[in-house]
């Protein structure tokens, strides 16, 4: 595919580059290309958010000026916005948060040994038409002349496929993993539609303690949980702040009248704007529940 995309592309916009020139101090490649190729990317220094390496290929990938540094020659800006192809054998290459806009995951799920046996010629004749220049031309034909770009496609946004949506699930940590079952299986707070921070870490302290006299054999949540991760985990639900915060809303918080904060993490175009604190109460006693909508994920 990608020998492909650099015919297509033109060899002279196309840079192949290692797994280590994105986060490299020298990056004197980028003013050669507008399209960039790594076959085989190990996404080992990529692999957390807040690490150095993952912030450069951020930049790299969203932004339009980079700063370009030779031997030899001080750092200068280059203006640029490229395209980049990556590829991977590992099941699960690199974490993505929810509202990633950065990557669009396309995932190759029959194996080789039965591609072979359906076809013991497939990869002889793929290579034979990736060496054909007159098959070349006719895809470039058919991709600028025939084929229709989906109304569903944004320069801006890449599509939600379902592999991507699988990524997303797999590349969680335990912490959020464990939260997340709590969450199917609506457990404690995680019963209703809307969530404050703390009520979910006073129910992790009490599953982790053990729940009716019987102790938890596997009490290790609580000690990699705290409030900043909870906020997270409710960032990666999407969770939205109530437009009227703070608020009492559950029994025991009303008869002590003391006020949290809260977030919705399903239904959040109803909760959003809800102002009705009798409504808010309702559902908080399980008076008031609201239909969920199923998400549709396009490919």
């Amino acid at each position: 595919l990608f020998e492909v995309i650099t015919k297509l592309n033109g060899n002279n916009n196309v840079e192949w580059v290692p797994s280590y020139a994105f986060a490299h101090k020298f990056r004197d490649w980028l003013k050669k290309c507008c399209v960039i190729v790594c076959n085989e990317f190990s996404f080992d220094k990529y692999a957390r958010e807040s690490s150095y390496a993952y912030g450069m290929m951020r930049e790299l990938i969203t932004e339009t000026k980079h700063f370009v540094e030779s031997k030899g020659v001080d750092q200068y800006q280059h203006k640029g916005h490229y395209k980049i192809w990556l590829s991977s054998n590992d099941a699960v290459p690199i974490k993505l948060g929810p509202r990633d806009r950065r990557f669009f995951i396309a995932n190759i799920k029959k194996p080789k040994e039965l591609i072979l046996k359906e076809d013991p010629d497939y990869y002889k004749n793929l290579w034979a038409f990736v060496q054909d220049d007159e098959a070349i031309k006719k895809v470039f034909w058919y991709y600028k002349s025939v084929h229709k770009v989906s109304n569903e496609f944004s320069h801006h946004t890449p599509l939600m496929t379902e592999a991507k949506s699988l990524l997303i699930q797999e590349g969680q940590d335990q912490v959020f993993r464990d939260l997340d079952e709590m969450y199917e299986n609506k457990e404690g707070p995680f019963e209703f539609d809307i969530v404050n921070s703390n009520l979910i870490m006073d129910h992790v302290r009490q599953k982790e303690e053990g729940l009716n006299g019987i102790p938890n054999p596997r009490s290790t949540l609580l000690r990699k949980i705290d409030q900043t991760t909870i906020t997270e985990w409710i960032s990666y639900k999407q969770g939205v702040p109530l437009k009227r915060n703070p608020v009492s809303i559950t029994p025991n918080d009303i008869e002590r009248k003391k006020k949290r904060r809260y977030h919705a993490i399903r239904n959040q175009e109803h909760w959003i704007d809800c102002v009705n604190l009798n409504e808010l109460r309702a559902h908080m006693v399980s008076k008031v529940k609201v239909a969920q909508k199923e998400k549709q994920v396009p490919f």
